[in-house]
């Protein structure tokens, strides 16, 4: 089945799927923020892989074009999800397939509830990429995309329909669990090394900083089990640790942001965690000063 894409977000990751959508023989369009993204981008994505490079074709347009979409990837920060959806409300089609691909959690929640009239697809993804400059991104290692629909978990169309990628992905029947799997690990690790300026593997090296790290442990352990969430057998901090030292030269994405003095996801990631806590009843202590430490420095 030949598909039209209209893909929100030219970073990495939103390149990356570009690329290999086109690759599978679908159409795609980019949605970019200004004529001269749109000059700069000159109608094409580039993936280089290894020793190979190509080029593959894309249109490109403003958010204001009146062009229905009937799907749609949104692949920005987690932060411009709410903002950028809303200006784009008008142009989705009855039943669209919305895919949201970001860090952290919340927005997932506000499409359900404000785009009622479409399909609302949640997605994580462990694929690596960076871009070498607008519109030419680099991949640089393979992972795996777990992709699920928050409105009928039971529906696994859209990953069928998208086999024909060369992206390994997954249908994932309880895509709210790995999304919960991944905020929970990223809360642990990113904050953390965002307020002591160090790679990922750090945290498992210095005593005080793991002990650190096992407090917010504790604390997200304590509300998974309120929301009856069980995805680690082992509590999170040996997976957290395991993560953190797989990752160990790593710089975290919200390091990144707060050295180039940008804004960061932390109310996406620690806030919303703080906030189910509070709705819980339960307390957060640690998580919470961490949140508003981040947010004092970025």
């Amino acid at each position: 089945m030949i598909m039209h894409w209209h893909i929100l977000g030219a970073g990495s990751i939103g390149c990356l799927w570009a690329a290999h959508l086109v690759e599978a023989g679908h159409q795609v369009t980019l949605i970019l923020r200004s004529k001269q993204r749109i000059t700069a981008f000159n109608q094409q994505v580039t993936i280089e892989q290894g020793t190979e490079t190509r080029h593959y074709p894309v249109q490109c347009q403003l958010a204001d074009h009146p062009e229905s979409i009937h799907h749609l990837l949104v692949t920005t920060k987690a932060y411009d999800v709410q903002s950028a959806l809303s200006g784009l409300r008008s142009r989705l089609a009855q039943g669209a397939q919305l895919v949201l691909l970001h860090n952290g959690m919340g927005p997932q929640q506000w499409a359900l509830q404000h785009c009622s009239q479409q399909q609302v697809w949640a997605a994580t993804s462990t694929d690596g990429a960076w871009l070498r400059q607008p519109g030419h991104v680099v991949f640089a290692g393979q992972g795996e995309t777990r992709l699920g629909r928050f409105d009928a978990p039971q529906d696994s169309s859209l990953a069928t329909q998208l086999q024909g990628l060369a992206l390994n992905i997954v249908a994932d029947p309880v895509i709210e669990h790995s999304l919960w799997r991944k905020l929970a690990i990223n809360c642990a690790i990113n904050p953390l090394t965002a307020l002591h300026d160090c790679r990922n593997g750090e945290l498992a090296s210095n005593p005080v900083w793991r002990a650190e790290m096992a407090e917010l442990c504790q604390e997200i352990d304590s509300l998974l089990a309120r929301l009856q969430l069980s995805l680690f057998t082992d509590g999170l901090l040996p997976v957290a640790l395991q993560v953190a030292r797989a990752t160990g030269q790593n710089y975290s994405s919200m390091l990144q942001d707060v050295r180039h003095q940008r804004q960061t996801e932390i109310d996406y990631i620690t806030g919303f965690l703080c906030q189910r806590a509070s709705e819980a009843g339960l307390s957060a202590g640690k998580n919470e000063q961490l949140l508003h430490k981040l947010k004092k420095i970025c």
